[in-house]
């Protein structure tokens, strides 16, 4: 295993790091091709359990110590792991090694001097400051950040879309690395200039030749061991620009409706999304600028407000545009429909009155539709006189003539109502009234009187 462990330990810190995996390389002698293992990562969690440092290896990696120090945590601790069995050499060195790891770990207290940047990497507070300070004095906005390890003679992978002319700025955190380098590994940029800005934070000025998508390599130098850094990238990025087309905002909508939708961007964008209160139902995917046209079947949705939300995404950020609609889908209600005279007579005009609400749109606009002995239907509309009432007249026809009518209520957004039909027949000759129950009692009652006195009279002659 002298091979082994060696040619372990020199693939652990040549190691190359892209966004999800820790790919090693082992070279196994006698054996015809190199061995590649790949191991997923979880940043969130592997950079909590860092930094540790190696604080002292054989001169053939067979041996080493590794020392932790978790001073921000309340339940911290210290530790010293010695690779080897060092209580059992009988050593002066070993003894030492060991007396001087115990006095080390049992001095640990908790030190308020550190926090996590990004919530990934922890560093001195002092750094996170330079951090923010020099991340806010560089022009644009952050398009990148993410928290990786870097390795001696390994890289970790940054990738990156960038747009021709364009000049983006790297900064680099390494709390437990001198130095960083940085490398083009694919993509037509280049680094323009690498400046030290404090011994734990650099600033890397990248150029691109032409637009498109491009990897970074970052590697320690050269610190023997795995150390975590934080990266953030900025640059002069425009936001997409969202335009809705239809529907417009706070209008009424029924049925199936369109909902149209461009978005452009100087980059370029990348996907647009659709929801309706909250609900992703439309995804569209380019390498420019978008349209689409969304059918929405508004009939699988009860009626009311709902929220409609484009999010147009570019390489790196994104725009939020929304609207507001109301969905009717219901038609107006129609009651208490009424007219008189309810037997016309020849030339007399018949009103008819009725009551139209709609809880949704509101009325827009109601009809009263005529037909004389089943000939063409006449629209006329009725006249609102508030309180939900509409009053409409029908012109006095010749006697004879047979008169069907019906009202058509229409809310804002087109919904149909239609009652049902009635029907009338215009007769002839002088009016008829009708005489109350009171007066015809008092007529028979006078009749009666005069008819008794002239008996009474020619009897008296």
């Amino acid at each position: 295993m002298k091979w082994g462990l060696h040619r372990f330990y020199r693939s652990i810190i040549a190691a190359n790091i892209t966004k999800s995996t820790f790919n090693i390389t082992l070279n196994i002698p006698s054996y015809p091709e190199p061995v590649t293992i790949s191991i997923p990562i979880n940043y969130q969690t592997l950079l909590q359990l860092l930094p540790v440092k190696i604080i002292a290896i054989s001169d053939k990696a067979l041996a080493g110590i590794i020392a932790s120090d978790r001073f921000w945590d309340e339940h911290g601790y210290r530790s010293i792991y010695f690779s080897f069995e060092v209580e059992a050499s009988d050593s002066s060195v070993a003894e030492l090694l060991l007396k001087n790891a115990v006095s080390w770990a049992v001095q640990w207290q908790k030190l308020n001097t550190t926090e996590l940047l990004g919530n990934l990497v922890r560093v001195p507070k002092e750094t996170a400051q330079s951090f923010r300070n020099t991340l806010n004095m560089l022009p644009g906005n952050v398009l990148h950040s993410s928290g990786t390890i870097l390795v001696e003679e390994g890289y970790s992978t940054i990738e990156m879309y960038l747009v021709k002319d364009k000049t983006y700025y790297m900064v680099v955190v390494h709390p437990t690395c001198d130095k960083v380098s940085v490398f083009v590994l694919e993509g037509d940029a280049e680094i323009s200039s690498t400046v030290n800005i404090t011994a734990r934070i650099t600033n890397i000025t990248i150029t691109a030749s032409s637009s498109g998508t491009v990897k970074i390599g970052v590697k320690a130098d050269p610190d023997s061991s795995l150390n975590p850094t934080y990266v953030a990238v900025k640059g002069i990025n425009n936001l997409p620009v969202i335009f809705i087309e239809s529907p417009a905002n706070k209008s009424y909508i029924r049925s199936t409706v369109t909902i149209a939708v461009n978005a452009t961007d100087d980059d370029g964008i990348t996907s647009m999304e659709i929801l309706i209160n909250g609900t992703k139902v439309y995804t569209a995917s380019n390498g420019g600028n978008v349209t689409c046209r969304y059918s929405w079947n508004t009939r699988k949705y009860v009626d009311g407000f709902y929220n409609v939300t484009i999010i147009a995404y570019d390489h790196y950020t994104s725009t939020i545009a929304k609207i507001i609609v109301f969905v009717d889908n219901t038609p107006p209600s129609i009651q208490n429909l009424s007219y008189t005279p309810t037997k016309p007579t020849t030339g007399e005009d018949v009103t008819v009155i009725v009551m139209v609400t709609d809880a949704g749109s509101g009325v827009e606009n109601v009809l009263l539709s005529y037909s004389l002995d089943d000939a063409d239907w006449v629209n006329i509309t009725m006249n609102a006189k508030g309180g939900n009432i509409y009053e409409a007249t029908i012109p006095g026809q010749p006697a004879g003539k047979t008169v069907q009518f019906k009202v058509i209520a229409f809310d804002v957004t087109d919904n149909v109502a239609v009652s049902s039909t009635h029907s009338y027949k215009v007769t002839s000759g002088a009016p008829t009234f009708e005489v109350p129950w009171s007066l015809t009692i008092g007529v028979i009652v006078a009749l009666i009187a005069v008819t008794t006195l002239i008996t009474v009279k020619k009897h008296r002659t």
